[in-house]
């Protein structure tokens, strides 16, 4: 009997000596993590932080109590043009239908909205107002017109709703 447990307990000190080995490498790599190699992960976590910006609600409809429509929010558009993101075939195809188009919408000359266009694509401006807040009709209308119908990466059109109470 006394092989036996001495059997036993050469196993028992051979499972502490592993524990106790393992416990000693995961203190060592949790000290060279902290100590020899942390500089290295804050600048990992400060380049990937997620930055909190506040976004605004969504506003909607306000009812009474028995049902009744109070208040609505009726979204106005902004819509803009990158004059620099379509091709030159497509840019050159377009341009004077979208100044036409502008041009009996607004009653400025096609002219205007031509030179206005040519001129941002120019000065590589990619970001030209051509609408400000207009409601959903008028959106639709402007989705239509050629140049801005080929959406944002050919035609470079963007689009920004806000709602207005």
């Amino acid at each position: 009997m006394a092989v036996n447990d001495k059997g036993i307990l050469n196993r028992l000190y051979f499972v502490a000596g592993c524990m106790f080995v393992f416990g000693l490498a995961v203190l060592f790599k949790l000290f060279s993590i902290q100590y020899l190699q942390g500089d290295k992960y804050r600048a990992l976590v400060e380049k990937r932080d997620v930055q909190n910006i506040t976004i605004p609600a969504n506003r909607g409809n306000v009812y009474s109590d028995n049902g009744g429509l109070l208040a609505t929010s009726i979204p106005k558009y902004n819509i803009a043009i990158d004059a620099v993101v379509s091709p030159t075939k497509k840019f050159e195809e377009f341009v004077g239908p979208l100044s036409d188009s502008l041009s009996k919408y607004s009653g400025k000359s096609s002219s205007y909205y031509e030179k206005s266009i040519r001129k941002a694509r120019a000065n590589k401006n990619q970001y030209l107002l051509l609408a400000k807040n207009i409601n959903y009709t008028d959106y639709v209308r402007f989705r239509g017109f050629p140049l801005l119908k080929l959406g944002a990466i050919p035609g470079g059109t963007y689009c920004k709703s806000e709602n207005k109470a």
